[in-house]
């Protein structure tokens, strides 16, 4: 009898020994795989901190730091609480173009689009039976979609570090200039890079009072003028004068970080208090969006624009500039040299603005334009205008630039690319190898420079476009659009009209820049 209650506990203790085992085992796995966890996070945050360049002496926390790694180009996931009214919205958008597109096109499937055609928003109330029993059946479908919830691509602790560095205002987020990196400065650093740039009397002024109304006024009469004189048509005296805006431009900054010695950087990392001793540059940006000065330089640039493209040294983008090295066949003995002029925008003056663009002004005439050419006299006046009253706010306060031209303005790049092609062009009928050089291209500021030892103003008519914010529940829409296309192939002049089934372009949603990034302090 003893040994058979012996042997019961004896086989009791072993249970109890191996339940105990299990569970140490299980704590054991479960705090192996948290420190696993965690040091894969740490790994993650170390990576993502080489992203952002942190100058503030906020302490950012872990997940901020990812969130802004991530780019500000990022796009978090979309709210879907109205992704269904948002895309019916644009459908009617598209039923708006087709039936304007029944009323108003002749059929010939050519399309002249004036430079300054403003958007009416005129809504006809019908089409043929083909179009509108096209339209009806394609909106039952897209109201049949079902919208069901998906997998976010920030988790939540990262969706609170964006509303949180939302929020703050004890610091400022910006993109850094030449590169490709988030910083974050403290907003006291920022003022002070600012007002190291306008507080040098030579390239700025404040002032206490903005003249928006009257630059406003001076440039209404001179285009009442050209308008009464027939040297604007009705289209583009419409976009000139209506909604013209009446706030001031904004400046801000994009760092310099490029310009700061990687042994400064490096000390910050580990000392922030060294943040005292180093001076961060910026690029100044003045925006225009609108201003009074902002349709006006639109209106200037369409101009000169045509001139700076015909220069032989004119560079479009780094595409272009690929294009043009894959042509050439260097020899063995050619040398290489690159240049870049110092702060283009702010150094050029107003004067040699205005007189290159009047010595430019045969090239002009020799353009072809769909609207008529003001006369010279009234386009330098206009250009005078502009850059002699380039007001904007920062910080409370008003400034005026008083030389250069304000990097933003939609005019700027022709301005200085046609000065910059003046002093360019000066400078190589003294250089003694000008007649060996391979290649000259210019792009903006920067050049590099290798030397040795006509057809009709018409486009084709644009396709038809759904016009739609990405969602990626949003499956088989192309379909849904196509579905009763049969209607209008069946209807002789919806078919002329609409050769082809609308194309679908998303636009997206915010990304992490419009959230955090702004203008106005």
């Amino acid at each position: 009898m003893s040994n058979r209650k012996n042997r019961s506990f004896k086989a009791r203790d072993k249970k109890r020994k191996i339940a105990k085992n299990k569970e140490k085992r299980k704590i054991y796995n479960i705090n192996r795989q948290h420190k696993r966890r965690q040091y894969k996070h740490t790994e993650k945050v170390q990576r993502a901190a080489k992203y952002v360049d942190i100058f503030t002496k906020e302490k950012l926390c872990n997940a901020e730091i990812l969130v802004l790694a991530k780019g500000l180009k990022f796009i978090p996931s979309p709210n879907l609480r109205h992704a269904k009214k948002t895309l019916i919205n644009d459908f009617n958008e598209l039923a708006r173009k087709m039936r304007c597109k029944y009323h108003f096109d002749n059929g010939s499937h050519q399309y002249n689009r004036h430079p300054f055609l403003s958007k009416s928003g005129y809504k006809p109330y019908w089409a043929n039976n083909a179009i509108e029993n096209y339209l009806f059946s394609t909106r039952i479908e897209l109201e049949k979609i079902q919208i069901k919830s998906f997998k976010d691509n920030l988790p939540k602790h990262e969706r609170k570090a964006l509303q949180s560095l939302r929020s703050n205002d004890r610091i400022i987020i910006k993109k850094a200039d030449k590169n490709s990196s988030t910083v974050v400065l403290d907003k006291e650093l920022y003022i002070k890079m600012a007002n190291d740039q306008l507080n040098d009397n030579v390239h700025y002024e404040r002032i206490y009072e903005s003249h928006t109304t009257e630059v406003l006024d001076s440039i209404n009469t001179i285009i009442h003028r050209l308008h009464n004189e027939s040297y604007i048509d009705e289209v583009t005296f419409k976009f000139l004068i209506n909604d013209q805006g009446k706030r001031l431009g904004r400046l801000y900054f994009l760092p310099k970080l490029h310009k700061i010695n990687q042994s400064d950087r490096e000390k910050i990392k580990t000392d922030i208090n060294h943040l005292q001793n180093v001076n961060v540059p910026g690029r100044p940006i003045v925006s225009l969006c609108n201003s009074p000065l902002e349709k006006i330089a639109q209106y200037i640039d369409y101009f000169i624009k045509p001139v700076v493209n015909k220069f032989w040294t004119y560079t479009q983008d780094t595409t272009s500039f690929i294009n043009k090295l894959e042509k050439i066949r260097a020899p063995a003995d050619i040398l290489m040299s690159s240049f870049d002029i110092s702060s283009m925008y702010t150094n050029l003056h107003h004067t040699e603005i205005i007189n290159a663009i009047d010595r430019a002004w045969p090239l002009i005439m020799q353009c072809k334009f769909d609207i008529p050419v003001p006369p010279k006299k009234a386009l330098l006046e206009l250009l005078r205008i502009s850059l002699a009253n380039n007001e904007f706010e920062f910080n409370g306060q008003i400034f005026k630039q008083k030389v250069g031209v304000p990097m933003g303005s939609p005019m700027s790049p022709s301005l200085t690319d046609i000065r910059i092609y003046e002093i360019v062009s000066a400078i190589l009928k003294r250089f003694p190898y000008s007649s060996d050089i391979s290649l000259l291209s210019v792009y903006r500021d920067d050049g590099f420079l290798l030397f040795k030892g006509s057809e009709q103003n018409k486009q084709n008519c644009p396709p038809l476009v759904l016009a739609t914010k990405f969602n990626p529940l949003l499956k088989q829409l192309g379909r849904r659009i196509r579905k009763h296309w049969q209607l209008i192939e069946n209807d002789i002049t919806a078919k002329n009209l609409f050769p082809r089934p609308p194309m679908i372009a998303y636009r997206k949603h915010k990304n992490v820049k419009e959230y955090l990034t702004s203008a106005k302090l």
